[in-house]
């Protein structure tokens, strides 16, 4: 019988370490992309209509509608990943295009409401839904390149 001198030596593993959020290795840069982000996301929570009618008015937020469920969702997204955009082991050109084209749904979904509370009689945007779009715009000048923050 013949011995099998070729044996390997059995791979050493490494123990896998998680990377852990560290708030400090966070980059101004993104901590201010993600406060814009998340702006646009508490925009939600406010007023994005009032309708008034014979002296009453009455408010509602972007919660109550399919849009602005929407646009939270992809705020809190986007936030998350520049925020924690290192521990989510996500490649770098991957982020980059979720941050570009991502950018867009939540400017177009305020800009939809906003263009239908425009051609409506008794009705007025409110604070939320622009801070929702002026967020919104910001993300997309920013993804773009067009606002360099440094």
């Amino acid at each position: 019988m013949e011995q099998n001198t070729n044996q390997q030596a059995p791979e050493q593993q490494q123990p896998k370490t998680e990377q852990k959020f560290d708030p400090n290795q966070v980059s101004k840069t993104s901590w201010i992309h993600g406060g814009i982000a998340l702006a646009g996301a508490i925009g939600v929570f406010l007023p994005w209509v009032k309708v008034s009618f014979f002296g009453i008015s009455n408010t509602a937020s972007g919660i109550n509608a399919w849009q602005g469920i929407f646009t939270l969702i992809v705020l809190l997204g986007i936030a998350a990943v520049v925020i924690l955009g290192g521990t989510l082991k996500l490649p770098e050109n991957n982020k980059e295009q979720l941050m570009k084209y991502g950018a867009y749904i939540p400017l177009a979904f305020s800009a939809w409401v906003l263009v239908d509370i425009l051609t409506s009689k008794l009705v007025q945007p409110g604070i939320g839904l622009w801070i929702t779009l002026l967020s919104s715009i910001a993300l997309v000048l920013i993804a773009n390149k067009i606002i360099k923050l440094k």
